[in-house]
């Protein structure tokens, strides 16, 4: 039943009423079992979110729109995370340290020491 448990302000991306940052994506929201339809529809919510996010879009509408020709919005996309990569200030390297060190324990926790193949050799391929 569409919209039984949870209100979406727009079906198309998944919104949640109420919650502006927050989306629901795949069969969730597509009321199709078909995992390829699925993930089709989560990549597509993922990649509008975080478009919207670093401001490179300015409205769904042009989403909507970008969306139909990827190809030729994807040299877009592009240089505009390009644009805004290049306004922000440079790093403080006792952050950047910081985020290696937290990356490198995280790797720790979970086994990645040899390797991304020998990793997933080891724990599996997601699902």
């Amino acid at each position: 039943m569409k919209g039984e448990l949870i209100d979406y302000s727009d079906w198309e991306f998944g919104r949640v009423a109420g919650f502006p940052t927050l989306f629901a994506a795949g069969n969730v929201v597509t009321g199709k079992g078909n995992i390829v339809a699925s993930r089709k529809h989560a990549k597509y919510v993922s990649e509008q979110a975080v478009e919207q996010y670093l401001g490179l879009v300015e409205s769904d509408e042009t989403v909507r729109q970008g969306v139909a020709k990827p190809e030729s919005h994807a040299e877009g996309v592009a240089n505009g995370i390009a644009a805004e990569l290049d306004g922000q200030p440079a790093a403080d390297p006792a952050q950047i340290e910081a985020a290696l060190e937290r990356v490198r324990r995280r790797q720790q926790d979970v086994g990645y020491d040899a390797g991304y193949k020998s990793w997933i050799e080891k724990a599996g391929r997601p699902c």
